[in-house]
């Protein structure tokens, strides 16, 4: 699922190379690492993964609003 939503939000390039050594990320890009993880998956798995991505919505996790006088 996450890796569909970056994927679709323009994650399509692999990562910085001093990205991948200093902070033990991965050399792929998230459409290469959602084929890689869907190749471990069920059929059911990867249809509810995608069912998932479809109705996932971001949502606020912090309002910060001014203080009423």
């Amino acid at each position: 699922m996450w890796f569909t939503l970056a994927a679709a939000q323009g994650d399509k390039n692999a990562p910085d190379e001093r990205g991948v050594k200093l902070f033990g990320t991965s050399k792929y890009t998230a459409l290469e690492q959602r084929d890689r993880v869907a190749a471990l998956m069920t059929p059911a798995q990867i249809a509810e993964a995608e069912r998932l991505a479809c109705e996932w919505k971001p949502r606020l996790l912090l309002e910060i609003r001014p203080r009423k006088k």
